[in-house]
C-alpha cells in the first residue's frame, strides 16, 4: 500500500527496495531474525543516551516491528513509531498489545512523508532503516528529522554504513557476503547481498557531512569492525 498523494517528484519509499516488508512472512520471518539479536542490550545503550522520562516525546523512525518502541514507552511519556510497511505496523501493534503499552501511536509513512503533529520532540531513534534511501533523499529525510527535534534534542542514528578502503570493495563484499551465508530472507535470498545490490548504504564521510549539514552536531560515533556499521549519537 503506497502513500497516498505524493509528488510525482518525490521518491516513494513505499516501493519494495530489496526486501518486501510490505508482504506479511517477510515482516513476520524480520520479526523473528530481529528476535535473535540482543536488542534489549542495544535498546538500554540507547535509552541511556536519550535520558527520557515521562515529560518526554520520542520517535522511532522506520520502527520495524516496535522493539524500541516498546522499550521507550515504560520510560516515556509520548512515543511515535513511523514505518512505511502496514504489514509492519500491524506486527507492532500486535506486540504492544501483547505487552499492555497504550502510549505508543502508530503512523504508515516514511522519512519523506511522516507530518509530525504537536510539540516538538525531545529524541528521534533511527535504527538500520535510512539505508532505504537513496543519498539525496537521506539528506531530506535528515533534515525533515532535525525540523521534528526541540534544540537540544538528540538523534540516535545507526545504519549500514561503509568504514572500508574503497579500493577493498570486492574482498570486504564477498567476506561479507560468506560470513552472511546462512542469513536469507523469506525468499532465500542472502540479506547482506541484497542490501548491498539493492539497497543504499553510504559511506562514512558522506553519512557524518549529511548529518552535520542537516543541523546536528556528532557527539559520539563508532564504527562497526567489519566495516559495515556506523553508529551515531548526535544533538540538534
Amino acid at each position: 500500500m503506497a502513500v497516498e498523494n505524493i509528488p510525482e517528484w518525490m521518491y516513494d519509499e513505499s516501493k519494495t527496495a530489496g526486501t518486501d516488508y510490505n508482504q506479511t512472512a517477510e515482516a513476520a520471518a524480520y520479526e523473528l531474525r530481529s528476535r535473535n539479536q540482543d536488542r534489549d542490550a542495544v535498546n538500554a545503550f540507547i535509552l541511556d543516551f536519550l535520558q527520557l522520562d515521562k515529560t518526554k516525546a520520542v520517535i522511532d523512525m522506520g520502527a520495524g516491528f516496535g522493539s524500541f518502541a516498546m522499550a521507550a514507552a515504560e520510560q516515556a511519556g509520548r512515543v511515535i513509531a513511523v514505518d512505511i510497511s502496514p504489514a509492519v505496523i500491524d506486527l507492532a501493534k500486535k506486540l504492544a498489545q501483547e505487552k499492555g503499552l497504550s502510549n505508543i501511536e502508530y503512523h504508515v509513512a516514511g522519512f519523506l512523508t511522516y507530518e509530525h503533529e504537536g510539540p516538538l520532540v525531545d529524541a528521534i531513534v533511527c535504527s538500520g532503516a535510512l539505508h532505504h534511501l537513496p543519498d539525496f533523499w537521506k539528506q531530506i529525510a535528515l533534515n525533515r528529522m532535525c525540523a521534528m527535534l526541540k534544540t537540544g534534542g538528540k538523534l540516535h542514528l545507526e545504519d549500514h554504513v561503509l568504514s572500508f578502503e574503497i579500493d577493498r570493495y570486492s574482498e570486504m563484499l564477498n567476506d561479507l557476503i560468506d560470513r552472511n551465508k546462512d542469513n536469507h530472507d523469506a525468499s532465500g535470498r542472502n540479506i547482506m547481498a541484497v542490501l548491498m545490490r539493492d539497497e543504499f548504504p553510504t559511506c562514512d564521510w558522506i553519512m557524518e557531512g549529511m548529518i552535520e549539514r542537516a543541523g546536528f552536531t556528532i557527539l559520539n560515533k563508532k564504527y562497526g569492525k567489519t566495516g559495515f556499521r556506523g553508529f551515531y549519537q548526535c544533538r540538534k
